[in-house]
């Protein structure tokens, strides 16, 4: 009885794993809301681009710079009394803030893996034998079918 309710712990716990698996592999295949290529000024040669930043300081920089620009933008409409939407390069500030999300994912996907290896690795421990039949024929199945 014992065995039969820590397997089905262990087999909701794969389950979650498993969801943590397709969230990497969705980050790893990513779609992009803009061109990715982003600058403080109009100066074309000092854009970046957002997809090869590694630093987490740079991408929180380029976003607390458009929210600025984007709440001067809205403070500068009301005293004017126009409605004009704020755009930077052609984009949403949302769009560059789901860019930046991608692109954090991205770079926190290394340690992600490793701490799923670990998981995984301490899970296939805990499985009973009869359990990992049962889990090694479901996958023969699903091979099959």
């Amino acid at each position: 009885m014992q065995t039969e309710q820590n397997d089905q712990k262990v087999l909701a716990l794969f389950a979650k794993l498993n969801e943590k698996k397709k969230e990497i592999a969705k980050a790893e295949k990513p779609k992009w809301e803009t061109n990715c290529s982003i600058g403080i000024s109009n100066n074309l040669s000092e854009k970046r681009n957002i997809q090869v930043i590694s630093d987490l300081q740079d991408i929180v920089e380029l976003h607390s710079f458009l929210l600025m620009r984007e709440n001067y933008w809205q403070e500068s409409c009301r005293k004017l009394q126009v409605n004009s939407p704020f755009k930077w390069q052609g984009y949403t500030v949302q769009e560059w803030t789901n860019d930046f999300n991608t692109r954090i994912a991205q770079i926190q996907i290394s340690q992600k893996k490793k701490d799923l290896e670990k998981m995984e690795k301490a899970l296939n421990g805990l499985v009973s034998l009869e359990q990992r039949r049962e889990m090694e024929l479901a996958e023969l199945e699903k091979a099959l079918a």
